[in-house]
């Protein structure tokens, strides 16, 4: 079963491994086109083509988030396109639980994200990705989304 999720890792050896798995090759998307029809923005503008410009995780992790991009009420990147893809449906789980998630962000409020401090975000999301962004630009994205609501 292939996926496109991705932990990046490296792992250096004195030994030489005892089995490798076959590389991937070619591309399995055939007719489908879920990843382009389920982003929000139309970032995904051919198939795998992504207007970096339009993509709601270049807009809440790489760059601050401009005026004219709906975040769709992500704070932290967005995973719609992995999500829709049959190959990641299908894909197994990790077995380790080293790979188990530390906290569920969708039980941390808009109000508790905006009263957080930075010790109590280092504290909870230091070592976690959630720290690439920081604070201060999750707040900034949770009001984004608050503004739009209003609309």
């Amino acid at each position: 079963v292939c996926s496109s999720d991705l932990l990046l890792g490296e792992l250096l050896l004195t030994d030489e491994a005892d089995a490798y798995d076959a590389p991937f090759e070619g591309s399995r998307c055939g007719r489908c086109r879920n990843c382009i029809e389920s982003c929000p923005t139309g970032a995904i503008v051919a198939p795998k083509v992504i207007d970096t410009g339009r993509c709601i995780s270049c807009h809440t992790i790489e760059r601050e988030p401009s005026g004219g991009i709906d975040l769709d009420g992500w704070i932290f990147g967005c995973d719609r396109c992995q999500s829709c893809c049959p190959h990641n449906q299908k894909a197994p789980m990790h077995r380790s639980p080293h790979f188990d998630p530390l906290f569920d962000p969708l039980t941390i409020s808009d109000r508790e994200w905006l009263a957080m401090s930075e010790e109590e975000f280092l504290l909870r999301f230091g070592n976690t990705p959630l720290a690439r962004s920081g604070l201060r630009r999750i707040q900034q994205n949770v009001r984004i989304n608050q503004e739009k609501n209003e609309e």
